[in-house]
Protein backbone atom coordinates (compact mmCIF):
# COMPACT_ATOMS: atom_id res chain seq x y z
CA UNK A 1 0.00 0.00 0.00
CA UNK A 2 1.40 3.39 -1.01
CA UNK A 3 1.49 6.18 1.52
CA UNK A 4 0.26 9.41 -0.09
CA UNK A 5 2.84 12.14 -0.46
CA UNK A 6 2.83 14.90 2.17
CA UNK A 7 3.22 18.53 1.10
CA UNK A 8 4.70 21.46 3.01
CA UNK A 9 2.19 24.27 2.46
CA UNK A 10 1.88 27.95 3.30
CA UNK A 11 -1.32 28.26 5.29
CA UNK A 12 -1.12 31.96 5.95
CA UNK A 13 1.17 34.81 4.88
CA UNK A 14 0.59 38.04 6.79
CA UNK A 15 1.99 40.15 3.97
CA UNK A 16 0.06 38.54 1.13
CA UNK A 17 -3.06 40.35 -0.12
CA UNK A 18 -3.52 42.54 2.97
CA UNK A 19 -3.67 39.64 5.42
CA UNK A 20 -2.05 41.73 8.17
CA UNK A 21 -5.38 42.43 9.87
CA UNK A 22 -6.15 38.73 10.16
CA UNK A 23 -2.64 37.77 11.33
CA UNK A 24 -3.18 38.42 15.03
CA UNK A 25 -6.51 36.63 14.84
CA UNK A 26 -5.02 33.33 13.64
CA UNK A 27 -1.48 33.46 15.06
CA UNK A 28 -2.50 33.99 18.68
CA UNK A 29 -4.81 30.96 18.58
CA UNK A 30 -2.10 28.73 17.14
CA UNK A 31 0.57 30.04 19.52
CA UNK A 32 -1.68 29.66 22.56
CA UNK A 33 -2.37 26.04 21.65
CA UNK A 34 1.20 25.19 20.56
CA UNK A 35 1.74 22.55 23.25
CA UNK A 36 -1.62 20.90 22.49
CA UNK A 37 -1.22 21.18 18.74
CA UNK A 38 -2.93 18.42 16.87
CA UNK A 39 -3.90 17.80 13.32
CA UNK A 40 -6.67 19.71 11.64
CA UNK A 41 -9.00 18.42 8.98
CA UNK A 42 -8.99 20.20 5.66
CA UNK A 43 -12.02 20.45 3.40
CA UNK A 44 -11.90 20.93 -0.36
CA UNK A 45 -13.42 24.26 -1.36
CA UNK A 46 -15.60 26.72 0.51
CA UNK A 47 -18.64 25.52 2.46
CA UNK A 48 -21.83 25.99 0.43
CA UNK A 49 -24.21 28.16 2.46
CA UNK A 50 -26.59 29.33 -0.27
CA UNK A 51 -29.67 27.32 0.63
CA UNK A 52 -29.19 27.20 4.39
CA UNK A 53 -31.01 29.13 7.09
CA UNK A 54 -28.89 31.42 9.30
CA UNK A 55 -28.72 28.78 12.06
CA UNK A 56 -27.80 26.08 9.55
CA UNK A 57 -25.07 28.36 8.17
CA UNK A 58 -23.57 28.72 11.65
CA UNK A 59 -23.69 24.96 12.19
CA UNK A 60 -22.02 24.34 8.82
CA UNK A 61 -19.21 26.81 9.50
CA UNK A 62 -18.49 25.19 12.87
CA UNK A 63 -18.37 21.58 11.65
CA UNK A 64 -16.26 19.47 9.32
CA UNK A 65 -18.25 17.84 6.54
CA UNK A 66 -16.60 14.44 6.16
CA UNK A 67 -17.78 14.09 2.56
CA UNK A 68 -15.66 17.15 1.68
CA UNK A 69 -12.42 16.19 3.46
CA UNK A 70 -9.30 16.36 1.29
CA UNK A 71 -6.67 15.78 3.97
CA UNK A 72 -5.22 16.70 7.32
CA UNK A 73 -2.75 19.39 8.35
CA UNK A 74 -0.24 18.98 11.15
CA UNK A 75 3.24 20.19 12.16
CA UNK A 76 2.05 23.79 12.02
CA UNK A 77 4.89 26.26 12.47
CA UNK A 78 5.14 30.04 12.56
CA UNK A 79 8.37 31.44 11.12
CA UNK A 80 10.88 33.39 13.21
CA UNK A 81 9.68 36.71 11.77
CA UNK A 82 6.06 35.88 12.70
CA UNK A 83 4.90 36.43 9.13
CA UNK A 84 4.25 33.01 7.64
CA UNK A 85 2.38 29.97 8.95
CA UNK A 86 3.32 26.66 7.34
CA UNK A 87 2.16 23.13 7.89
CA UNK A 88 2.35 19.62 6.49
CA UNK A 89 -0.64 18.64 4.37
CA UNK A 90 -1.46 14.92 4.14
CA UNK A 91 -3.97 14.13 1.36
CA UNK A 92 -6.76 11.76 2.40
CA UNK A 93 -10.51 11.40 2.30
CA UNK A 94 -12.96 11.75 -0.59
CA UNK A 95 -11.09 14.72 -2.12
CA UNK A 96 -7.55 13.56 -1.31
CA UNK A 97 -6.66 12.79 -4.94
CA UNK A 98 -8.00 16.15 -6.14
CA UNK A 99 -5.97 17.94 -3.46
CA UNK A 100 -2.80 16.03 -4.36
CA UNK A 101 -3.22 16.88 -8.02
CA UNK A 102 -3.85 20.55 -7.27
CA UNK A 103 -0.80 20.80 -5.00
CA UNK A 104 1.44 18.99 -7.50
CA UNK A 105 0.35 21.30 -10.33
CA UNK A 106 1.10 24.39 -8.22
CA UNK A 107 4.30 23.10 -6.61
CA UNK A 108 6.81 25.92 -6.17
CA UNK A 109 4.14 28.62 -5.92
CA UNK A 110 3.69 29.25 -2.17
CA UNK A 111 0.47 31.23 -2.64
CA UNK A 112 -1.43 28.83 -4.84
CA UNK A 113 -3.64 27.17 -4.01
CA UNK A 114 -4.87 29.22 -1.08
CA UNK A 115 -5.90 27.92 2.31
CA UNK A 116 -8.59 29.52 4.43
CA UNK A 117 -9.32 28.86 8.05
CA UNK A 118 -12.62 28.56 9.85
CA UNK A 119 -12.68 29.56 13.47
CA UNK A 120 -15.05 29.94 16.33
CA UNK A 121 -14.93 33.62 17.25
CA UNK A 122 -15.95 35.96 20.02
CA UNK A 123 -18.44 38.70 19.13
CA UNK A 124 -16.76 41.89 17.83
CA UNK A 125 -15.23 44.03 20.59
CA UNK A 126 -17.17 47.09 19.46
CA UNK A 127 -19.83 48.01 16.95
CA UNK A 128 -18.38 48.41 13.49
CA UNK A 129 -15.58 45.87 13.93
CA UNK A 130 -15.78 43.45 11.00
CA UNK A 131 -15.31 40.30 13.04
CA UNK A 132 -14.52 39.04 16.50
CA UNK A 133 -11.34 37.50 17.81
CA UNK A 134 -10.74 33.84 16.92
CA UNK A 135 -10.71 31.50 19.90
CA UNK A 136 -10.60 28.07 18.25
CA UNK A 137 -9.64 26.82 14.78
CA UNK A 138 -12.35 24.52 13.39
CA UNK A 139 -10.57 23.41 10.23
CA UNK A 140 -8.73 24.63 7.15
CA UNK A 141 -10.23 24.83 3.67
CA UNK A 142 -8.18 24.19 0.51
CA UNK A 143 -9.44 26.81 -1.93
CA UNK A 144 -8.79 25.71 -5.51
CA UNK A 145 -9.99 28.95 -7.13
Amino acid sequence: MNTPRAFEVVLFDSEYKNNVSQWNNIAHVLLADKENQHQFYCEYGRPCLDKLSPLEQIRRMLTVETSMVCGTIDSIDIDADNKIIKGMFHPSGPYGDAASELLEINEGNPHSPHFGYRAQKKPPAKMGDPEGEAIKIICWDLLPE
